[in-house]
């Protein structure tokens, strides 16, 4: 069991390796599946199954929908300037 893991750490340092400096691609099928297509889902979450004030709502859905966005501002900068750590 320690061999297999050990062989699989090797083949994913191996194949991460070379990409690491590569950004991940902005494309608009991506932000489209992966950004935008929740929206109508955690809003009708949000709307039907709590309880909460509009102002609330509102608030949690921009959080909801501006952190992963930053995030991916922020490892899309940090991999263009070739500094993200290899477990990035």
């Amino acid at each position: 069991m320690t061999y297999s893991a050990l062989a699989g750490s090797a083949l994913a340092y191996r194949i991460a390796q070379p990409q690491a400096g590569i950004p991940p691609s902005w494309t608009t099928p991506w932000l489209v599946a992966r950004w935008i297509l929740p929206i109508p889902f955690l809003w009708f979450g949000l709307q039907f199954w709590t309880d909460w004030s509009a102002p609330r709502r509102r608030a949690w859905m921009i959080s909801l929908l501006a952190v992963p966005l930053a995030t991916g501002v922020v490892h899309r900068t940090l991999a263009i300037l070739q500094m993200l750590p290899l477990s990035a």
